[in-house]
């Protein structure tokens, strides 16, 4: 985390290694941190990009969302608990560092911010990093990555959520949520909407004196 950037790198050089500081440090964190890892630093980077390019977002607008998706995430090398509150605080602390100005600064702490739940995003960078966040939920992998953070959550708290309160817990999430901009519900909707129905069909049998 204590490399010097080359003061003479251009800003697309700068941003993408500004990006790699980041998911570096997530390599840092347990291996029973099964969510909130590297892999889903990666995998929302990667969809907020594709979002980003959809929308034709200025070339400034893409940099700020890189760095708010690539230190989204680090304030969990400290625990979960207002992780997204640390995560915008060591951001400014890196981006001060290797002389990010305050207001590109500022504009990455709001984005990360907005991906506290309940989500509240203001500008259109910030729509499109809270659907990145959330992006599995619209995903055929869903169901496996709730199984991880469930045994995540169960790694912080020493409890393991019952089967049935997970389903409710899920299903409830899938019911309320709704992705923000028109490029997410276009292309995630309908399986979030299998993914839902799916979770019904196991409650069903919650209901019928299945698993509790």
């Amino acid at each position: 985390m204590e490399t010097l950037l080359p003061p003479r790198l251009e800003a697309s050089e700068r941003v993408q290694a500004l990006c790699d500081i980041a998911q570096d440090a997530l390599y840092l964190l347990p291996p029973q941190v099964e969510y909130h890892n590297v892999e889903h630093t990666q995998n929302v980077l990667a969809r907020s990009m594709y979002y980003a390019a959809q929308a034709n977002l200025p070339q400034h607008e893409k940099y700020v969302l890189a760095l708010a998706a690539a230190f989204h995430d680090v304030g969990f090398l400290q625990g979960p608990e207002q992780h997204e509150l640390r995560s915008a605080q060591h951001a400014a602390r890196i981006l001060s560092d290797y002389h990010v100005c305050p207001e590109m600064t500022q504009e990455v702490q709001h984005a990360i911010l907005a991906t506290q739940m309940p989500q509240r995003p203001v500008t259109l960078l910030e729509q499109i990093l809270c659907d990145a966040d959330l992006d599995n939920l619209g995903t055929e992998e869903f169901m496996e990555r709730g199984a991880r953070l469930r045994r995540e959550l169960a790694h912080y708290s020493g409890v393991l959520i019952p089967p049935r309160d997970w389903c409710e817990r899920s299903l409830k999430l899938l019911r309320e949520h709704t992705y923000w901009t028109s490029y997410a519900r276009e292309e995630r909707d309908a399986q979030k909407q299998r993914n839902a129905a799916g979770l019904e069909r196991m409650m069903t049998y919650f209901v019928g004196g299945g698993v509790s």
